[in-house]
């Protein structure tokens, strides 16, 4: 699910990186399930579930990824900011003060 979502993803210079490579939109679940529902495609597959059992667990496995994402860039945040700030010290602007004094 992420490597979808980071697949689709439109980034703002070159666009999303399945147009770069393949040429074309990408059509995700969701777009193949509306497709289905609405008579236009049939489903060539049978995964052994129906459409809504299929869509409960894309929404259970996506809120799981969600929230691995959410813990992952926090931790990753926090290790970032350690590394920035490991050297730094508090800047006293001395001129200021004598200036204004």
């Amino acid at each position: 699910m992420a490597m979808w979502c980071l697949r689709e993803t439109i980034i703002e210079t070159t666009g999303t990186p399945w147009i770069l490579v393949l040429g074309f939109l990408p059509r995700g679940p969701l777009a193949i399930l509306k497709d289905s529902w609405c008579g236009e495609k049939d489903l060539q597959v049978n995964f052994g579930k129906n459409a809504t059992t299929y869509l409960r667990e894309l929404h259970e496995k996506s809120e799981i990824a969600k929230s691995y994402a959410a813990s992952h860039a926090e931790r990753e945040q926090n290790r970032c900011a350690a590394h920035y700030n490991l050297r730094s010290r508090d800047k006293l602007l001395m001129w200021a003060s004598a200036y204004w004094c």
